[in-house]
């Protein structure tokens, strides 16, 4: 079964959108980009339109501990890391990861292996200098990789 989150939403309105859409998570971006909002905003757009979506709060390259804080403050059930950070790292969140992986070709699925504490692992398009939402797919053959077979809660995004 496929997991739907629509992400970037900045907005209450489109919270109750994506209910309606059938997706089953609403995504939230804490980091440097044109859909980026604050701890305060989400908290306020969550409070203004309660949802039965899963929350999901998107970083990259953030300290664990600012992580954890704006996880609790917007009551986020998912945390999903865009960045490079590892296994250490991820150790230090309070709420389950959902890892992206950057794909560009098949190393970059092989090094999947090495996220054992992940919830899920979220595959997206290697695109040099964007990290993601870029409306680009990679070849989406590698994504059958016996890696992916070995994790039953991966995610292909």
């Amino acid at each position: 079964m496929t997991w739907i989150k629509i992400c970037g939403i900045q907005e209450s309105d489109h919270i109750e959108w994506v209910e309606h859409s059938g997706a089953d998570a609403v995504g939230f971006v804490f980091t440097k980009s044109k859909r980026q909002v604050s701890p305060e905003q989400v908290r306020k757009m969550l409070s203004d339109k309660p949802t039965s979506l899963a929350k999901v709060g998107v970083f990259v390259n953030e300290d664990p501990s600012k992580i954890n804080e704006i996880a609790h403050f917007c009551n986020l059930d998912f945390v999903q890391l865009h960045g490079e950070e590892n296994e250490e790292i991820i150790k230090m969140i309070q709420r389950p990861v959902i890892k992206a992986i950057r794909v560009k070709n098949e190393n970059d699925i092989t090094a999947l292996s090495a996220y054992h504490q992940c919830y899920a692992l979220l595959l997206d398009t290697y695109v040099m200098g964007e990290r993601g939402g870029t409306g680009k797919s990679f070849d989406w053959k590698l994504a059958k990789k016996p890696i992916l077979t070995e994790k039953s809660s991966s995610l292909v995004g």
